[in-house]
């Protein structure tokens, strides 16, 4: 960085007075500082970063100059070695104010080079990621991606040993052997169906393996009971809210399954749960809209299913799926396959984290495998004129957040309400005892006779069989103006 440029990066820290993802100010009084941190975590992010000494950041980020530039330029240059990759930072200085000010520039490095560490703590407690203005370790988990992006492991082709045959659904195998061989005749000719499933991922040494166990198992929780999705519908914009009968939750499901299995079951969670407002068409009639555009609903749950981790650092995590009343959130384990950042969802083709299972699942046609996902989501939520969906990587999870169109929690219970009662009037066409509405519904007990049931006999909506004798054992309910 030439004087100039590092004169006015001086001037915008005093103004700013803060520290960022890029930026890093040690004020070297104390003497020479380690920086391993910063360099790890500079190097292990696109853009790499700035390490500016001579700035007191606890003292309104004075510039408290340096004592010795040339032992802490040499000094520098020793710590970027100790590093794995040897770090190449270029380093200039200036003179503020008759104070000295040094400036190392941290290059960030190819994705195949990460994660840089120091090398005297080794690679799992040497390497850090920047956050804000902070240098956080890496977790275990998080610096075996970067090697299993590196040496290509494929974590869906891990051998599952001891499956229960009893489980496997044969008539799903057969079709997608036919499927296959259909596609690639010389398959045919040369392979045995045992092969063809060992070339293509699904099978090793005669065990299935992750992704032949998920998609031809009926029950693939039998070996991972959290290769599942956790899904909650809650009454509110934070968990911990509840309705005005102290619900949390306006239901909760663990779906498990074959992928295809929990895909369907997924789906009829959200149509279950959510809002379905009335608008007005194009041809100015009256219509139901779902509250969030099923086919980008399905697309985003395919895609969590599809491009999960699925190696042992995750194999304990389920998917989560939670619906708010402002929004739907979509969380699964592990982060954009090769770190790839997240501008680049849909606009450029990222490797495939479990190839064997995106293949097997576009062989049989539950997706294309063309990286449209992500685009047609969001062509979908612009034709609906709601909130572009967020995509983005938290903790460890890729997660995906759709904004509805920003009913009212009383909207919202209002709307609910009007369903389950709707729901009711046309289950009860024909007399119905309550345990008969109750098992029906399948909420709380308590909700449907002392909320619902109650609220449609008082507006004459649902009448009693036996009106004279109510809390009789014969007593029926029937929809109002019945029989």
């Amino acid at each position: 960085m030439v004087e100039q440029d590092l004169i006015k990066l001086i001037n915008n820290v005093k103004a700013s007075k803060t520290e960022d993802n890029y930026l890093e100010l040690k004020s070297a009084k104390g003497g020479i500082p380690n920086i391993y941190n910063t360099l790890s975590s500079f190097s292990n992010q696109d853009g790499g970063g700035i390490i500016v000494f001579g700035i007191n950041e606890t003292d309104n980020f004075d510039i408290c100059g340096v004592k010795d530039a040339t032992s802490l330029r040499l000094n520098i240059q020793k710590q970027c070695k100790e590093m794995y990759p040897n770090v190449n930072a270029i380093i200039s200085s200036a003179v503020i104010d008759g104070k000295t000010v040094v400036c190392a520039e941290v290059p960030g490095v190819d994705i195949y080079e990460r994660p840089v560490y120091y090398k005297g703590s080794g690679v799992i407690n040497g390497s850090y990621k920047r956050v804000g203005d902070r240098d956080e370790k890496m977790s275990p988990y998080e610096v075996y991606s970067y090697e299993a992006y590196k040496k290509r492991i494929k974590d869906d082709e891990r051998i599952v040993e001891g499956v229960d045959e009893t489980l496997i659904n044969k008539a799903l195998v057969e079709e997608y052997l036919n499927k296959v061989k259909k596609d690639r005749p010389n398959f045919q000719k040369t392979m045995t169906d045992e092969k063809v499933l060992e070339v293509m991922g699904l099978k090793h040494d005669n065990h299935w393996t992750i992704a032949g166990l998920l998609l031809f198992s009926n029950f693939p929780q039998e070996k991972f009971k959290q290769f599942s999705i956790i899904a909650m519908a809650i009454p509110g914009i934070v968990k911990g809210m509840s309705n005005e009968i102290n619900e949390r939750f306006l239901d909760d499901k663990r779906i498990m399954g074959p992928i295809q299995e929990m895909l369907d079951e997924a789906i009829a969670f959200v149509e279950k749960n959510s809002k379905k407002p009335i608008v007005i068409n194009s041809d100015g009639r009256r219509i139901t809209r779902t509250e969030y555009p099923m086919e980008a609903v399905r697309e985003a749950i395919l895609n969590t299913l599809v491009h999960r981790d699925y190696s042992i650092y995750t194999e304990g995590t389920p998917i989560s799926l939670e619906m708010y009343s402002d929004r739907m959130e979509i969380k699964n384990p592990g982060g954009i396959y090769g770190n790839e950042p997240i501008e680049n969802l849909g606009r450029v083709n990222i490797n495939t984290r479990n190839e064997a299972l995106a293949n097997a699942l576009e062989i049989l046609g539950i997706t294309e495998n063309r990286y449209s996902g992500i685009p047609r989501i969001r062509q979908l939520f612009e034709e609906a004129k709601l909130k572009m969906p967020v995509f983005k990587v938290e903790n460890g999870e890729f997660v995906v957040i759709f904004y509805n169109s920003g009913e009212t929690k009383d909207e919202f219970r209002r709307s609910k309400r009007k369903d389950l009662e709707e729901k009711i009037i046309n289950y009860c066409v024909k007399p119905r005892t309550r345990q008969e509405i109750v098992d029906y519904m399948n909420l709380s007990y308590f909700y449907i006779i002392n909320v619902l049931l109650k609220g449609l006999i008082e507006k004459g909506k649902i009448e009693l069989t036996i009106p004279d004798k109510p809390r009789s054992a014969k007593q029926r309910y029937i929809s109002g103006g019945v029989g």
